[in-house]
């Protein structure tokens, strides 16, 4: 099985909620009234904070959502 997708916009290893991007960034996506996300995702800043957990999961890159969880979101949900 293959590593799990990740946000585009660079710098961002949330797991990927529609349109390439995370919930966070897709959100903020939405609201600029771009049309191309992947356009978008190139220039867009990564999210504040550097203390990103990565997933508990051997060999998962991706970051937990919630400092709570110990999974990221697609793991967590599973």
């Amino acid at each position: 099985m293959g590593e799990l997708t990740h946000c585009t916009v660079p710098g961002c290893r949330f797991g990927a909620a529609g349109k390439g991007l995370c919930s966070r960034h897709r959100d903020k996506w939405s609201r600029s009234g771009s049309l191309d996300p992947a356009v978008w995702a190139a220039s867009a800043a990564p999210l504040p904070g550097t203390d990103h957990t990565e997933c508990a999961l051997p060999n998962c890159t991706l970051w937990v959502e919630n400092a709570s969880n110990a999974f990221c979101k697609s793991h967590h949900v599973r």
